[in-house]
């Protein structure tokens, strides 16, 4: 299970999914790839 802190502030949360989306795309470990993808979708539900 990850633990993603959730930036309060709608500025930071919208720069942090953007950096997670590049972030999958240069993955090429698959376990990181994982992990990030569920990070993003808990940043997502949070916006």
């Amino acid at each position: 299970m990850v633990e993603v802190v959730i930036p309060t502030d709608k500025k930071k949360l919208k720069a942090q999914i953007k950096a997670l989306e590049y972030q999958i795309k240069a993955d090429t470990n698959p376990k990181d790839r994982k992990i990030h993808k569920e990070a993003l979708r808990k940043l997502k539900e949070a916006l």
